[in-house]
């Protein structure tokens, strides 16, 4: 009887140490500064006109606009900068893989690629996503996440600082990983610094009910066995066609250990980089699920613990299977 009591209790200090370990990519000594936030939301480009989303919140500029973008050849964006740079401070850090060479911007030059695409308004509104500004882009499977909030606009100026100082491909840590935006949690990472593919990796492990994910480029190995691993969730998942037929994608893998899985069959580029966790929390950003994009590029992620934002995506991911499908 003793030796039952003794497994029983075993077994329930195992279901709790496991219930205490949700989601611990956050460390659990953190502390989390707190923001009352001014709101946030999300725009895909099939449905909506991310020109004008850009330009909108470009617009609304009254002392500095500090953007990292990896290409960007749209007329309306580069008119704004060029126009609201007579009066106030507007920087911009572009790829050297860019066909046009903008005027006055810096060119990143590195051994990766400056695959960033985000924009600091007045120390306020940070503007990311998987978005390039450019007139290919705007028929694109494309998203847009836009916030009021100081504190992550801080961390994306001190990383725009990085790059604008020429430092590519590296830098610091993020000071600020995590912040209680009005009761909601919100992760921000940079790559490689902050090691995207492990922070990404660590929710799919984790998850409990679903993974959904849509994937411009899939070749990360550990992203892949952290879903193959999973027994718990159900998980779907588009990849762009063109680049589930490189050499090192994981698309057939996924697919042969049954992952359900598609190739976007539109006609346009499927260029998502979005997992959306549980019904409650979704990754986006500029991050690939590739090698390259944790080692070599400078990328961005957010981590937004928020069913509704949740919901959103969802309601993307659906219309782009739903077309993979057909």
């Amino acid at each position: 009887m003793k030796a039952k009591l003794l497994v029983a209790a075993l077994l329930m200090f195992l279901v709790i140490l496991a219930g205490c370990q949700k989601n611990k990519p956050i460390p659990a000594k953190l502390e989390i500064p707190k923001e009352v936030g001014k709101g946030y939301n999300a725009h895909f480009c099939k449905t909506e006109n991310c020109e004008k989303i850009i330009g909108h919140y470009l617009n609304k500029g009254q002392g500095s606009i500090h953007c990292a973008f990896y290409l960007i050849d749209l007329e309306s964006v580069l008119d704004i900068l060029g126009n609201k740079s007579k009066a106030m401070d507007v920087r911009l850090v572009i790829d050297e893989s860019g066909k046009n060479k903008v005027k006055g911007a810096k060119i990143a030059k590195s051994y990766g690629s400056m695959h960033n695409k985000f924009c600091i308004i007045d120390d306020e509104i940070v503007i990311t996503g998987s978005f390039n500004p450019k007139e290919s882009e705007l028929q694109n499977d494309n998203n847009i996440f836009v916030i009021y909030s100081g504190l992550l606009a801080k961390n994306y100026e001190e990383e725009f600082t990085e790059l604008w100082s020429g430092a590519y491909g590296s830098g610091g840590k993020i000071k600020t990983p995590a912040i209680n935006y009005s009761s909601i949690i919100i992760e921000n990472y940079f790559c490689p610094e902050d090691g995207c593919e492990q922070k990404v990796s660590s929710y799919l492990k984790d998850a409990e009910r679903s993974i959904h994910f849509l994937a411009f480029s899939f070749t990360s190995e550990k992203i892949a066995d952290a879903m193959l691993l999973n027994k718990n969730a159900e998980i779907k998942g588009v990849v762009e066609a063109r680049s589930s037929e490189g050499e090192y994608s994981q698309y057939l893998r996924l697919r042969d250990f049954g992952i359900n899985v598609l190739k976007d069959k539109n006609k346009k580029t499927m260029h998502h980089k979005v997992f959306i966790i549980d019904g409650n929390i979704v990754i986006t950003g500029s991050f690939n699920p590739t090698e390259s994009a944790d080692k070599r590029n400078d990328e961005n992620i957010l981590i937004i613990h928020d069913s509704i934002i949740a919901g959103k995506y969802l309601k993307e991911f659906d219309r782009v299977w739903e077309l993979a499908s057909n």
